[in-house]
């Protein structure tokens, strides 16, 4: 049976808050550094792999010119499960 946890939960989401008000905000000029150097970034239907390429990314729709967006995070979850599997996020 999965468990809350609700420690993991806060630390997700405020990750997750800060990576969307950067690229709200700031354009995605940091959004780069959460990932890994061979991190995949799923957007839109489209793959970006590697750190270098979201930074590229987020610098090529900087430079289309001015943007709108704001990104709402809502309702993520973390659980542990006492039998050791894996947990879940959503």
């Amino acid at each position: 049976m999965p468990f809350p946890d609700a420690a993991l939960t806060h630390e997700l989401n405020v990750r997750e808050a800060a990576y969307w008000h950067d690229v709200d905000h700031n354009g995605g000029r940091l959004a780069h550094l959460w990932f890994l150097h061979d991190g995949v970034l799923q957007i839109a239907g489209r793959r970006v792999a590697t750190r270098a390429a979201i930074e590229a990314f987020y610098r090529q729709r900087r430079e289309r010119g001015p943007r709108v967006s704001r990104h709402v995070v809502t309702n993520c979850c973390a659980e542990y499960r006492a039998d050791g599997r894996e947990a879940d996020y959503g």
